[in-house]
């Protein structure tokens, strides 16, 4: 796996024999180390093409004020691949695309864990639940007395009592090992929100909504889903759409448009001339 580095380097990790990824294995190389001998101007700024500069102001503030290096690496390498084409240079991918919204959907999904916002899973885990119901299923089917399986009718007898009693344990450790994705992003967006008073619940259902759309074309596009049809200015208007939701949120000052402003002036000169 190669990953673009904030710092400019590249991060691959390889496999060991039994499929693990082990520390020893990342190792940092120079990209003209990767690129075949064709070298990336040192003074190339792939940040240059987000002209309003939102792609820098995240990276900043998730590398000082969040301690979220591994957001602004990912955040980095998609708009540095994003722009390598920009370069000509006789290197590149036809599948970048597909690495940019890989990115782009793992900035979304680890945003949680990195910014500390996800709760602490409890419970054993869900593979083992599923295993030991699995094991409690069987059992009760093959030794009931009075319930036939293949209508579901009959009396519940000591079996499926158990059997029973294993599908609540399933589902208790479910809810204490597995929480929905809104409520992750939910608590993604009050974690950024940098207002005097947390949102109100429309305004929240509304950015959820457009959060779960760019994640949704994230996925798409990085699974190869070819039902979508998207191209390097789609996939740019779509991560300056993201970095304008989190920094509008961050700063909201930000969000309030220059008419707004005049309207709040002339607001303001009124009163001051009564």
């Amino acid at each position: 796996m190669v990953s673009l580095m904030a710092d400019g380097k590249v991060k691959v990790a390889s496999k060991n024999q039994s499929g693990g990824q082990t520390a020893n294995s990342i190792t940092n190389i120079n990209i003209t180390q990767v690129t075949n001998n064709y070298s990336v101007d040192s003074s190339w700024d792939p940040l240059s093409g987000d002209a309003d500069g939102d792609a820098r102001v995240l990276i900043e503030l998730f590398t000082s004020e969040y301690d979220a290096k591994g957001l602004a690496d990912l955040l980095y390498g998609a708009w540095y691949l994003l722009e390598l084409p920009a370069l000509n240079l006789p290197i590149g991918s036809t599948d970048d695309l597909a690495q940019i919204a890989h990115s782009m959907r793992e900035f979304i999904e680890k945003a949680p864990r990195i910014l500390e916002t996800a709760p602490v899973a409890h419970g054993t885990g869900l593979k083992n639940a599923v295993i030991g119901l699995s094991g409690k299923w069987s059992k009760a089917t093959a030794n009931t007395r009075t319930v036939n399986t293949s209508e579901w009718s009959g009396e519940i007898d000591n079996p499926f009592k158990k059997a029973l009693k294993a599908l609540a344990d399933f589902f208790g450790a479910f809810d204490a090992s597995h929480t929905p994705r809104s409520h992750l992003n939910r608590a993604v967006l009050a974690r950024l929100n940098g207002a005097t008073q947390p949102l109100q619940e429309d305004q929240m259902k509304e950015l959820l909504e457009r959060y779960k759309i760019l994640d949704d074309y994230f996925k798409h596009v990085a699974h190869h889903d070819i039902s979508i049809t998207t191209d390097h200015n789609e996939m740019r208007s779509k991560i300056k759409e993201l970095q304008s939701i989190l920094l509008n949120l961050k700063y909201p000052d930000r969000s309030i448009s220059a008419d707004n402003f005049d309207a709040i002036d002339a607001y303001m000169a009124e009163g001051e001339s009564q």
